[in-house]
């Protein structure tokens, strides 16, 4: 026989896998006719663009490149600086479990370390550790019972926590635009190189619509027009904006932000008085939002009926929900003193630092990361055989978060990138790094709760009733007023109404109770 229920459909996000892989990317790099022999390699950078992520089935495909640039003394040629910029194509499939090409795909991916060795004069072979980060996850439609509206059917309801989907959404953002190089800096001769990082991402989410926004960092090294300008530093800002359309979204909601660099391009070129201090600066930015929010959810947990017998299904359900989602920021202070045999600094040249996070743990209430702020430092020397040098640092940093919930199991994330970086030289022997750091935290509660799917009365069971009964019960250790109900086949309200001195609130073994009972003859 059919059954009066109420039921609530909801969207959810529920991870399938996570895996992490390492992949080497490298090749033999060949001078160009155009730029002078290698005689001292300064300083090979590494930065990975993703072109292509795709889930399979039981595997992940991921395609990519690294842009190398490498900074380089010419033979013969001290105190002058070159750069050769190339990039080389990689392809990653890996063994995922579990994963179905329907489902949602989420990387990070970074370049660890990068290594060089210099062939001869015209050939370099560079290696380029590229670590990527995968998460994997689908979104599920649950049908949760929320009332039963029948007779004779008594419910127990429980309350669960539901982070629900809204929407999620992904666009290209191109950028393009003439920098000027600042009033006071020579024009240009050759840039060697230009980083450029996303930071200050922001979103708000207003009816059907989430706007984010962010800049785009640029840090340009670059050789000034005269012999005597050496080398120049200059630092633009790109903003850059963006509206997706979410039916449903809401001011409120939860939302998740994702930018990454998929590709950039600078090349210079003259201004209006015919003097090169324009640099035409063009990029691709894959920028993807999902939200959602956070609901409360009563559900039945128990049921069963006071004449008949149900037929009850159960089924499991997987729930994340999310009990932090931090941003910080935290200061970095280093004072970074030269080795013996390193030559002494005049002038800092380019500073460039990338965080990483090394260790993720949640003990005692409190998440805590440690972390490495990788530092390379390029300055001018009084050194004749060494007019230019670079030194690498690793600065270790740390970041606690006090957890709301100090229960259960319990996974954290961070995501870190610098917000602003800077150096002071304090010496010839040393140098001053500031850094800020910018952290998103995000602490996941994961959980397995068994609810009610559905719901019938058995088919061909009857029941005879008789007149009713009391019996004399004595409670015992773990029993409630729901389960003495249950076990009895009566209701709740019986049992509060004959004994309605009782405090159920605070049973105690071996209490005694009268529990109103009517006996049952089912075939």
């Amino acid at each position: 026989m059919a059954i009066a229920l109420s039921k609530e459909n909801m969207l959810v996000k529920a991870t399938v896998a996570e895996a992490t892989f390492q992949t080497l990317v490298e090749g033999d790099i060949i001078v160009p006719d155009v730029k002078p022999d290698i005689g001292e390699v300064l300083q090979v950078d590494g930065v990975i663009l993703i072109h292509k992520q795709e889930p399979l089935h039981d595997r992940v495909s991921i395609g990519g490149s690294v842009q190398f640039t490498i900074l380089y003394v010419p033979e013969n040629q001290a105190g002058v600086v070159k750069s050769i910029r190339t990039s080389f194509n990689f392809n990653h499939i890996a063994d995922v479990q579990g994963v179905r090409p329907t489902m949602h795909m989420k990387l990070l991916s970074d370049v660890e370390h990068v290594d060089f060795s210099l062939i001869h004069s015209r050939k370099l072979n560079v290696k380029a550790v590229v670590s990527l980060k995968t998460n994997i996850s689908e979104q599920k439609n649950l049908e949760f019972i929320t009332d039963i509206d029948e007779p004779n059917i008594e419910s127990f309801k429980q309350t669960i926590k539901v982070f629900r989907v809204l929407g999620d959404a992904s666009e290209q953002i191109s950028l393009k635009e003439d920098l000027e190089v600042p009033s006071g800096k020579p024009s240009i001769n050759e840039i060697l190189k230009s980083n450029a990082e996303i930071s200050g991402k922001d979103a708000k989410v207003m009816q059907n619509k989430v706007f984010i926004k962010g800049d785009l960092y640029i840090n340009t090294l670059y050789t000034g027009e005269l012999n005597e300008d050496g080398l120049q530093v200059m630092e633009h800002i790109m903003p850059f904006t963006e509206v997706f359309a979410i039916e449903g979204v809401q001011e409120g909601a939860n939302v998740q932000v994702d930018c990454q660099v998929q590709d950039i391009f600078f090349e210079p070129k003259e201004d209006a008085d015919g003097d090169v201090r324009v640099m035409t600066m063009s990029a691709i930015i894959q920028a993807s939002v999902s939200v959602g929010v956070e609901v409360t959810c009563k559900t039945i947990a128990d049921c069963y009926h006071t004449v008949d017998e149900l037929s009850v299904k159960h089924e499991q359900i997987a729930l994340e929900q999310i009990i932090e989602d931090v941003k910080a920021q935290i200061q970095s202070k280093e004072v970074i003193a030269l080795e013996d045999g390193q030559p002494n600094m005049i002038q800092g040249c380019n500073l460039t630092a990338k965080p990483y996070i090394a260790d993720i743990s949640i003990a005692n209430g409190k998440l805590t990361a440690d972390g490495i702020l990788e530092v390379s430092f390029l300055y001018l020397t009084d050194s004749a055989q060494q007019p230019i040098y670079n030194i690498k640092q690793e600065i270790p940093f740390q970041y606690v978060l006090d957890l709301q919930s100090k229960e259960g199991d319990l996974s954290g994330d961070i995501k870190a990138e610098v917000s602003h970086v800077s150096f002071a030289i304090n010496n010839q022997r040393e140098v001053e790094v500031r850094a800020i750091i910018a952290l998103d935290s995000k602490v996941i509660k994961p959980s397995t709760t068994e609810v009610i799917s559905d719901i019938d009365v058995l088919s061909g069971v009857k029941c005879i009733l008789p007149s009713p009964s009391i019996i004399i019960y004595y409670v015992q250790k773990g029993d409630n007023l729901w389960k003495i109900a249950r076990k009895y086949k009566t209701t709740e309200q019986d049992i509060l109404t004959i004994n309605d001195t009782v405090n159920f609130d605070k049973l105690t073994v071996g209490l005694q109770l009268f529990i109103p009972r009517r006996s049952r003859k089912c075939g």
